[in-house]
């Protein structure tokens, strides 16, 4: 359970409990019957199939793996069992490690370690837990220094990251297919997807900050796909300020960019993709998390064919009801800016905006969201209002991204979440080129004037528009928030991307050398060859400290009992002359076993120390 916690967001204090309440009825003997195991199975069965939807994939294996290893910590009677909860903890966190690259995780690999031979120390050594602790903790010291002295020196030839999958199937609630609830399933989890600092003074207004992520054409009623026909590049005409984006996984992630954006560079090892539809995607190499710094222009419009025009009118007819044609009528108008204020008036009267807006038809969605029930969020918004125009004959797409973002003042940057998730639309007119049209400004102002996070928060909670009113700045816990995001950014960015180049500008730096690999791959090979010899002296060097202290020790105790062995006296001798002296037969077995027995463990000579101490005290 504890391996799960990255996974977990904003659960995480709850599972932190759960885990100190398991580990307490451990400790104090308290074991579960099978009543409340098999209860417990089944809670954590629904858990998975309800935030998942299915028992398939890695990341619903994953935590069906936790809640058996978490099941089988309730069950360690002996070695073996202990043996067996070891193993499987490790072979989670190495699976997580597989999904999940952040810095938070090298923390949680030390807990996981320490807690893991924690339990084993316990259970199979009958060690108490400031011994078994002391005992563990004592090579993590010592390996400390060698870590951070092969992570600086040993030259890092990227191989790659074993992270295989998407992100934008794992994180962003949408892929290249956008269906209403895939938005709404996006914004109710908060995960960072990148964050964005503007290079330039000049920086565009919060309201002008939309991501464009994916260019949605084809239509199945309320349901949009791309339709690849014609690559696409980005156009801009000059520069209006320069931005950098930083994503926060080293995962294939959809390239999110402002409008007019059309110069991209890569600081780094990613590759930038464009795709036939015009979005792009960005594939991180060596297993860096991907920058990207981007220009930004005044968007350059498209002269298209009646031809391709015609793929941005295309309807699923089956779903256009005849009621639908005559209802679309009274939205008809010369031009984009007709037809958009008069979609607008209707949309600003009875329409509510909800994360909950219930089941749409699949066949009679459009009409029933339009017409009837006028309820829902971005996404229905969004696909509404793009049929509507391509039934008054405006060429229209749905765009899918983020808008806005939460701006961190101690780091100048703004962080784009999934609470961020969003979707509009784009109106095209020849001369205009494309136009950005959000219907959810209309139904839901606050939703683009004070970002994604302070909406949902509000509207999850039912606050109403009176809390945008009396809103006040962020409160002593919000500030340590963005400040420790600060950190936590740049300690990232610093180890994910500490390449092989990034190392020769340390060693130019500060070594002075011409060519740092030679330097470095010998520095590594001498640390080889000297790293073993110095733990091997350490080791004899730690042996006879132990033995001396264990002398001075029992001269202390003879000179309090005013006895001393005679030079022909064993130990067994000595015993049967100070037997009456108190604690004489464990101090005495104990300083035999550490003097004569080779195997002698670490624990005979701590409870040979406390012996000594309290015939002393």
């Amino acid at each position: 359970m504890i391996s799960q916690l990255p996974f977990l967001g904003n659960y995480i204090p709850v599972i932190i409990v759960c885990n100190l309440i398991v580990w307490s009825l451990f400790f104090f003997k308290i074991k579960l019957s099978k009543s409340y195991q098999t209860l417990l199975f089944f809670l954590g069965f629904g858990a998975v199939l309800i935030t998942f939807k299915s028992f398939k994939g890695l990341l619903p294996g994953l935590n069906l793996l936790s809640l058996f290893v978490s099941i089988k910590f309730n069950e360690i009677q002996s070695k073996r069992d202990s043996i067996i909860y070891v193993g499987f903890s490790f072979i989670l966190l190495i699976v997580n490690l597989m999904v999940e690259d952040k810095l938070f995780y090298i923390l949680i690999l030390l807990i996981q370690w320490i807690y893991s031979f924690h339990l084993f120390q316990i259970l199979n050594f009958e060690n108490s837990m400031a011994m078994s602790m002391r005992r563990i903790l004592a090579p993590l010291f010592l390996a400390l220094p060698i870590t951070i002295i092969l992570f600086i020196a040993f030259p890092r030839i990227g191989v790659g990251s074993l992270n295989f999958q998407d992100a934008s199937s794992m994180k962003l609630g949408f892929t290249e297919k956008l269906t209403p609830g895939d938005v709404s399933s996006a914004v109710k989890v908060r995960e960072v997807i990148f964050r964005a600092s503007f290079l330039d003074q000049k920086e565009p207004q919060f309201s002008e900050l939309y991501w464009i992520g994916s260019y949605l054409t084809k239509n199945d009623g309320l349901t949009w796909t791309p339709d690849n026909f014609g690559r696409q590049k980005q156009r801009g005409i000059g520069k209006e300020f320069l931005y950098r984006l930083d994503y926060e996984d080293s995962k294939r992630f959809p390239l999110f960019y402002l409008e007019g954006s059309y110069q991209f560079k890569t600081l780094g090892t990613a590759r930038i993709k464009t795709k036939l539809n015009g979005s792009m995607s960005v594939d991180p190499i060596k297993g860096q998390r991907p920058s990207i710094e981007v220009v930004k222009g005044k968007r350059d419009s498209y002269d298209y064919t009646d031809k391709v025009l015609q793929r941005y009118l295309q309807l699923e007819q089956s779903k256009i009801s005849d009621r639908l044609r005559t209802f679309s009528n009274r939205f008809h108008g010369e031009n984009l800016d007709e037809v958009r204020d008069k979609i607008y008036e209707y949309f600003s009267d009875g329409f509510t905006y909800t994360l909950n807006p219930g089941t749409y038809d699949t066949t009679e969605g459009i009409e029933e969201f339009l017409m009837d029930r006028k309820i829902g969020f971005c996404g229905h918004f969004a696909s509404a209002m793009a049929i509507l125009l391509r039934m008054n004959g405006i060429p229209s797409r749905v765009v899918a991204g983020f808008m806005g973002g939460t701006f961190n003042e101690y780091g100048n940057y703004y962080i784009v979440t999934s609470e961020d998730s969003h979707a509009w639309v784009e109106g095209y007119e020849k001369g205009r080129g494309w136009v950005r049209l959000d219907p959810t400004a209309i139904v839901a102002r606050e939703r683009i004037e004070y970002g994604g996070a302070e909406f949902l928060y509000a509207l999850l909670n039912e606050l109403g528009t009176d809390y945008f009113k009396n809103r006040k700045g962020l409160g002593y816990f919000q500030k340590f928030q963005m400040a420790y995001d600060v950190v936590y950014y740049n300690l990232s960015n610093a180890f994910f991307n500490f390449d092989l180049e990034r190392q020769f500008d340390l060693f130019k730096k500060y070594f002075g050398r011409s060519n740092p690999l030679i330097f470095m791959i010998g520095l590594t090979l001498t640390f080889f060859v000297l790293g073993p010899i110095f733990f091997f002296f350490y080791i004899r060097f730690k042996g006879r400290q132990k033995i001396s202290e264990v002398d001075r020790l029992f001269k202390k105790v003879c000179q309090s009992w005013g006895e001393y062995p005679y030079s022909f006296e064993g130990p067994q001798d000595f015993l049967k002359r100070v037997i009456s002296k108190p604690h004489a037969v464990d101090f005495l077995e104990n300083y035999q076993l550490i003097k004569y027995d080779p195997r002698c463990s670490d624990e005979v000579f701590y409870n040979y120390k406390a012996i000594a101490k309290n015939i002393l005290a």
